[in-house]
C-alpha cells in the first residue's frame, strides 16, 4: 500500500534511439543488495520500492559498453530519474559516468519538502523533535509539538487546513492517535534517515488526510556504525522571568546512542537506538492575590467597601467577620494550601519543580531472502512520565497530577518482486497510545471538615475553589486516553509500457477508550455577590454556585473499521 521510492529513466544510444531489453541494476552501497529490471520496448525502465539510501546504477546491453553510475541518492516518497546513454562497444568495457538525477519528478504531481539526513541531524532542534523541521515546508503555518507526557502530541497546520488532517507515517506504518487526529512522537534525529512532508496532491494510497508526513528510520549496513550523544541545558545563563522571584531551576538532559551493522553480510542487518530524557524544571505561575494576615481572620477593616452579613443584611461591625461565623472548611483550606505573599505588593508567585523522565528505543531488522524478496521489521517504544504541580491551582501542593505516556508501534513489511513488471507488498502494523493522569491527593470536603457534602463516585478528589479576584484551587484528574490501531495493507503494481496499474487494500481497525472523573468533587464559585467581597464569601462558606458532575466516572468507548482501496 505504501510504496517507497523509484529510480526510473530512459536508455538511448548516441543517436537518441531508444534501446529495449537493457539490463538495469540498482545496488545499495551500504548493504550490497541489488534490484534488476529490463528496459521495455520504448527503452524505459522503472525500479520499484527501493529503500532510501545511496546506490550505484549499472546498465548493460549486448553490443554496447556497460555504463556505471557510481553514486546517486534515493529519497523518501520520490521518483529519481536517471536517463542513460549507451555507446557502441564491447560489453566487457565499462564506462563510469557522473550523472545528476533530474530534480523534477514527472511521474508524481504531489508537492512538498524532503528533510534529508544531514538536515535532520545538524539543524538545531529545541527538544530534538524532528517534526519541528516541518515548519521549513512552504505552506506550513504552524507546528505544535511536545516531548513530554501529554495527550496533545504532534499537529501541523498545512495550507490553512485543519491540524487534524495530516497523516503521520513511520516506515509506512501508522503513527496516529486517531481520536484527536494527530501524530505520535517519532524517533530521535539520530535514528531517522529522512522524512518528507507532502502538502498537496497526496495519492489515494496514503489513506486519510490531505497531507502526509512520512519518516524513514535508519537501517544497518555491511559495516558497524554507532553514535553517542548528550544534550544539556541548565539555568546558569538563564534570566529571571518577569513574574518569578528568582531564576527558575532547569536541568535538561537528552542522551543516548545508536548502533547498526550486519547480522549476516549482504543479507541481514540490524539497527538499534536509545534516547533518555531527564528534565528537572521549575514551573512558575503568574502572580496571584492572596489574603493578608488580617483577612485570614476575617478582618477587612482596611477596605472601604462594607462587608455585608448575609443573615442580617447589615454590615459587620468594624468590617470584621466574627470568628464564630467563619467557615471551618474555608479556614482549613487557607491554612493548609494557601501561602502568604512573597511579593512586596501582597501577591504570591508559585514556583515548583516539574520533573519529567522519558525513555525511548527503536529496533529494526532488515532481511533479504533473495533479490526478489525482502522483509523489514521495526519496533518503536516511548515511555514518558512526569509531575505537574500547578495543573489547575494557583499554588503547588493542592493536587498535583502524575502524567504518564506509553507508546508502542510495531511494523512488519514484506516486499516481493514477482517479475520485473509485477511487484507486491504486504504490511501489518500495530500502534498503541496510552495516556494517563493520576490525581495524587485522595481527599474530599469531608476530610476537610465538611458535613453535608455528597462525594462523587470512583476515586476521591478535592473540590475546585474559584474566588474572583484572588486565587483558584483545582484538583487533579484521573484520566485515561487509550488508542489502539491495527492496520493490514497490501498492493500489487504492474507496469506495462507507458501504462501502470496499481491496486491495493488497506484495512484499519481502531479502538478508543476515554475515562475521566472531572468535577466529581464539585466546583464552588465565590464572586462577592453575598457579602460584597469574594474572599469574604469564601470565609463565610457562601458560594454563589455549586456544580458537580455525576458520581459515575466518564467511560467512553468506540470501535471503527476503515476499509479502503486504491
Amino acid at each position: 500500500m505504501y510504496h517507497w521510492d523509484s529510480p526510473l529513466g530512459v536508455i538511448t544510444d548516441s543517436s537518441g534511439a531508444r534501446i529495449p531489453l537493457a539490463q538495469v541494476a540498482a545496488t545499495s552501497l551500504s548493504t550490497n543488495q541489488s534490484q534488476t529490471v529490463v528496459s521495455d520496448a520504448q527503452g524505459s525502465y522503472l525500479i520499484r520500492d527501493v529503500l532510501p539510501a545511496h546506490y550505484k546504477l549499472t546498465v548493460q546491453r549486448h553490443g554496447f559498453r556497460a555504463i556505471n553510475i557510481p553514486d546517486f541518492e534515493v529519497t523518501a516518497l520520490a521518483n529519481v530519474r536517471l536517463d542513460v546513454q549507451l555507446t557502441v562497444g564491447d560489453l566487457t568495457q565499462t564506462v563510469t559516468v557522473s550523472s545528476d538525477a533530474v530534480q523534477v519528478d514527472t511521474r508524481d504531481a504531489s508537492a512538498g519538502l524532503l528533510v534529508d539526513d544531514r538536515r535532520v541531524r545538524d539543524l538545531p532542534l529545541n527538544g530534538r523533535n524532528i517534526v519541528d523541521l516541518a515548519g521549513l515546508t512552504p505552506g506550513v503555518q504552524n507546528t505544535n509539538t511536545t516531548i513530554q507526557a501529554n495527550y496533545t502530541q504532534r499537529q501541523i497546520v498545512v495550507n490553512g487546513g485543519r491540524q487534524t488532517s495530516v497523516n503521520f507515517l513511520l516506515d509506512g506504518g501508522s503513527m496516529q492517535f486517531f481520536h484527536r487526529g494527530q501524530g505520535l512522537l517519532l524517533p530521535p534525529p539520530d535514528a531517522v534517515q529522512e522524512f518528507r512532508l507532502v502538502t498537496s496532491g497526496v495519492p489515494a494510497e496514503y489513506g486519510r488526510g490531505f497531507a502526509v508526513l512520512s519518516a524513514v528510520t535508519r537501517s544497518g549496513s555491511n559495516e558497524f556504525h554507532g553514535s553517542l550523544w548528550e544534550f544539556l541545558r541548565n539555568d546558569d545563563f538563564d534570566a529571571r522571568s518577569f513574574f518569578a522571584t528568582s531564576v527558575p531551576t532547569l536541568r535538561f538532559n537528552q542522551f543516548g546512542g545508536t548502533v547498526g551493522g550486519p547480522i549476516h553480510k549482504d543479507k541481514t542487518f540490524f539497527f538499534f537506538s536509545y534516547e533518555g530524557l531527564r528534565i528537572r524544571q521549575a514551573e512558575v505561575s503568574s502572580s496571584t492575590v492572596v489574603p493578608d494576615a488580617a483577612e485570614r481572620l476575617g478582618n477587612f477593616s482596611e477596605l472601604t467597601k462594607k462587608i455585608i452579613d448575609p443573615t442580617t443584611k447589615l454590615s459587620f461591625a468594624g468590617n470584621s467577620i466574627p470568628q464564630s461565623d467563619l467557615d471551618p472548611v474555608a479556614l482549613t483550606l487557607l491554612n493548609k494550601y494557601v501561602p502568604t505573599a512573597n511579593l512586596p505588593n501582597g501577591q504570591y508567585v508559585a514556583q515548583a519543580t516539574s520533573p519529567t523522565n522519558g525513555n525511548q528505543l527503536l529496533a529494526r531488522v532488515d532481511h533479504s531472502f533473495s533479490d526478489a524478496n525482502r522483509l523489514n521489521i521495526r519496533y518503536f517504544q516511548n515511555l514518558n512520565n512526569g509531575l505537574d504541580p500547578l495543573s489547575s491551582s494557583s499554588f503547588a501542593g493542592y493536587s498535583p497530577i502524575q502524567t504518564s505516556l506509553y507508546e508502542r508501534v510495531l511494523t512488519v513489511d514484506d516486499q516481493h518482486t514477482f517479475s520485473p513488471r509485477l511487484i507486491g507488498e504486504l504490511r501489518a502494523s500495530y500502534t498503541r497510545f496510552n495516556y494517563l493522569e493520576n490525581n495524587t491527593a485522595r481527599s474530599t470536603l469531608l476530610d476537610l471538615g465538611g458535613t453535608d457534602f455528597v462525594p462523587g463516585g470512583g476515586p476521591t478528589t478535592l473540590p475546585t475553589i474559584n474566588i474572583n479576584g484572588y486565587f483558584n484551587l483545582g484538583p487533579g484528574r484521573d484520566r485515561q486516553r487509550l488508542s489502539e490501531d491495527e492496520d493490514l495493507a497490501g498492493n500489487l503494481s504492474y507496469d506495462r509500457g507507458a501504462h501502470e496499474i496499481k491496486v491495493g487494500v488497506d484495512l484499519d481497525h481502531n479502538r478508543f477508550l476515554y475515562r475521566d472523573n472531572r468535577n466529581t468533587g464539585g466546583t464552588f464559585k465565590f464572586d462577592g455577590s453575598v457579602s460584597g467581597n469574594a474572599l469574604a464569601d469564601f470565609l463565610l462558606g457562601k458560594a454563589v454556585t455549586l456544580s458537580q458532575s455525576t458520581p459515575i466516572n466518564t467511560d467512553q468507548r468506540y470501535l471503527v473499521d476503515c476499509p479502503g482501496d486504491t
